[in-house]
Order: C-alpha cells, then structure tokens, then sequence
C-alpha cells in the first residue's frame, strides 16, 4: 500500500487489475474499501494482528457521510451533512487577508 499524494491518510493498493482497493484513516476510524471481499478479510486479519480493533459491521455513518445499501448491495452516499458542515467551517475558520492584486489583474507563469 503506498499513501495518496492528494491525502496521506489513504492508502492505495496499486496494480490491483481496475478493482479498487483503499485504507483510509483518520484518527480512531479505519475504512477498508474494496470489492475484493477476500482482500478486506486480509486486511482486517492483518490489522486485528497489530492492534486492538473492534469490527463494528458494515459502515452506516462515518466523517459526516451516510451510507446506505440497496437490495442490490449497492452503497449510496449521502454527503449533504459533510459537505453542509465542512463549508460552514471552512467559513469560519477563515483568515481574511488583503491582496495585493487590484481586481482584474491577471497573474502569468514565468
């Protein structure tokens, strides 16, 4: 597994023939994704080998997203309340700052 350059807290598994293989972290949460069924038995064993872990079950709710499954086995995310939340942080959590740009300039490459 090799971490994502867009988020060090997911890891990948690469050359995996088009099946998506992910480990995400973040803090006390671990997601095994995949659907390679046998790969997240692996994974977990691996995990449940190192540390203490508890397998709460298929995922119903996690970093502010709801997932669901059809009759299908399908997984529908539901990621209003994630995004609501993140969007009113990410407000409040601002820092203005002046900028040295008129409105209307437009910036080069060298």
């Amino acid at each position: 597994m090799k971490p994502l350059e867009s988020d060090s807290c997911v890891y990948s598994v690469p050359g995996t023939g088009g099946v998506l293989k992910l480990v995400a972290i973040y803090v006390d949460d671990t997601f095994v994704l995949s659907k390679d069924i046998e790969w997240i038995k692996g994974v977990k064993s691996e995990l449940a080998n190192t540390f203490k872990v508890r397998n709460l079950g298929p995922i119903r709710y996690g970093l502010g997203i709801q997932f669901k499954q059809n009759e299908k086995k399908r997984d529908n995310l539901n990621v209003s309340t994630f995004v609501r939340v993140e969007s009113s942080k990410a407000f409040w959590d601002a820092e203005l700052q002046a900028s040295h740009y008129s409105t209307g300039s437009q910036l080069e490459a060298d």
